[in-house]
Formats: structure tokens, C-alpha cells, sequence
């Protein structure tokens, strides 16, 4: 929604752009054109502009007055999850699941520059009040500003090309990956370090027990129960901490008897008539064959 709230742009999974008016709430039109779930998406301030990102690995610029795509950018090699313009809508910092983050001239689009790569995939970025840095979070937990007022943007292009005034369907980005330019800067200013995240983890067989990985390769285990961690075993091969925990749970629940209890629990009566077993339906003991 732009600031005086008159529009509202939404994005989906049917990689189409569906535009409202909150007041009436009424949908004013329809905009095609790329090909794979939209992701991200910034309005200018009098609502007459919109920038989309898409998996697609496309940026578009959209004139809400001609309902048309009049710019698509191919900056990226994957998917645009993040934007972020500056105030005068006259450029944009891109980025997502490469983790590559380009800006670009909206008014020149063979003006262009990588500006930095982030380790993990980019899902939002925001720039400083003064336009001078941009604070970055990826799918990683830390938080890293860039200070992009160190370098020149518009003197440094990348060896991409860009289609203008095409749709997805009619433009054809000509890239080289041989010729991929180097970043501006090579690292943040700051990094503000948080928590390790769990990138994996691995159900038990008790249905009570997870062992989890995480960002930092410590693996865990924790009781659903409990809802707290119960071991830390640190940097431990996961798959194989898994299999032997499966073995030796699954061994202690049969030697506990309740595998047995379970497995009598998981056959029907049905089949169990089947075999010549007696089932509480028929009146008939476990252990009685029918006549």
C-alpha cells in the first residue's frame, strides 16, 4: 500500500498482481506478466508505480495508469524475494534466494551494480534514513548494514543486460556468467550476530524426542513434552546420531513391551479374524481360535 493509502498492490503464487482500492474496496485490474510466484513488492507514494520481484529472477516496473509492465530487469540468476527503493522511486536495491544484491537505475537500466553478496538467501532489506546504508537480514540470524554511500553505484556496471518497455514474455535477457562482476564492497560495516537457527531436523520413532542441526552444525535433542532441550552433543555427525537413536529407542520400546502392545493396537479385528484370532467383537478371547 503507498503511504496515503488510496492503493493496495497484492502479489500471490498465481504470478499475477491484482491492484485495490481500500476505500471501495473495490478491485481496479489485473497485471500478467511473470512467470512464477511474485515475492516482493514496492508502490511509489502517489501509487502510480509499482516494482514486483518474482522467482521468476525478475524485477518489473509497472504503470498503474497505462496498466502495462514497462521496464523488466534480469539482474539475478534465482528468485527476487526482497526490494528496496529510495525515496524518489528512481532506484532499487534487489536481492533473494542467490544472494546477490544489485541496485539499479530505474531511469537507465544498463545503469547497474552489484553492490555486495550476502552468505545466505536475502529476505529483507531496508535502507538508512539518510539513504546511505542498507541493514540486510537473510535466512541466517544476523543482521548486517552495508555502507553503500562509500562507493559510486552509477560508475560501476554489471556485464547484465536488461530489457525496458518488455513484457517476460517477449524480453530475453542476454547474461554470461563468465563475465560476473565483482562486489562494490566486500564486506558489512556491521554485523549484528544473533542465535543459532535450526536448519534441520529428525523425528524419533517414540514420537516424543527431535534431534535437531543447527546453522552453526550443533546438533540437539529436545522432549515435545518437556518443550525444553535435553542434550547438547555439539558438533556430531546428525544422520548417523539419528540412526542410533531410532535403534536404540525402537529396541526400548520393544523390550519394554509396548512394541507389542502397539503392533496389537495396529491389527484390526478384521484381520485378525483373518488369521484365526478371536477379537472382542465375536465375543471370542484373543487367544480363542473361531469354531
Amino acid at each position: 500500500m503507498n503511504p496515503s493509502g488510496t492503493v493496495i498492490v497484492s502479489g500471490s503464487t498465481e504470478k499475477v498482481l491484482r491492484v485495490w482500492d481500500p476505500r471501495t474496496c473495490a478491485k481496479l485490474m489485473k497485471l500478467k506478466g511473470h512467470t512464477d510466484n511474485v515475492k516482493a513488492l514496492v508502490l511509489n507514494r502517489d501509487g502510480t508505480q509499482c516494482l514486483s520481484g518474482s522467482s521468476d529472477g525478475t524485477v518489473k516496473l509497472w504503470s498503474l495508469g497505462q496498466q502495462r509492465c514497462v521496464a523488466t530487469f534480469y539482474n539475478h540468476d534465482e528468485g527476487v524475494w526482497a526490494l528496496q527503493t529510495n525515496e524518489s522511486f528512481t532506484q532499487v536495491f534487489s536481492s533473494g534466494r542467490d544472494a546477490s544484491i544489485y541496485w539499479q537505475d530505474l531511469r537507465r537500466d544498463e545503469n547497474r551494480s552489484l553492490v555486495c553478496q550476502e552468505a545466505a538467501p536475502v529476505l529483507k532489506m531496508i535502507l538508512t534514513q539518510d539513504q546511505g546504508g542498507l541493514w540486510v537480514s537473510t535466512s541466517e540470524s544476523s543482521v548486517k548494514y552495508w555502507d553503500v554511500s562509500r562507493v559510486d553505484l552509477g560508475n560501476s556496471s554489471s556485464s547484465r543486460t536488461a530489457a525496458r518497455g518488455m513484457t517476460a514474455a517477449s524480453a530475453v535477457p542476454a547474461t554470461d556468467p563468465s563475465k560476473a562482476s565483482t562486489p562494490l564492497l566486500s564486506h558489512p560495516e556491521m554485523v549484528i550476530s544473533g542465535g543459532s537457527s535450526i536448519k534441520s531436523f529428525e523425528v524419533l520413532n517414540d514420537k516424543r524426542h527431535i534431534v535437531t542441526k543447527d546453522t552453526d552444525s550443533n546438533v540437539a535433542v529436545y522432549d515435545v513434552l518437556k518443550a525444553q532441550k535435553v542434550e547438547d552433543l555439539g558438533r556430531v555427525d546428525f544422520e548417523d546420531e539419528v540412526k542410533k537413536r531410532q535403534e536404540v529407542r525402537w529396541s526400548k520400546l520393544m523390550k519394554d513391551g509396548y512394541g507389542n502392545r502397539l503392533i496389537n493396537h495396529i491389527i484390526s479385528d478384521g484381520f485378525r479374524s483373518q488369521l484365526g484370532l478371536g477379537g472382542p467383537k465375536d465375543g471370542h478371547a484373543d487367544n480363542t481360535p473361531r469354531p
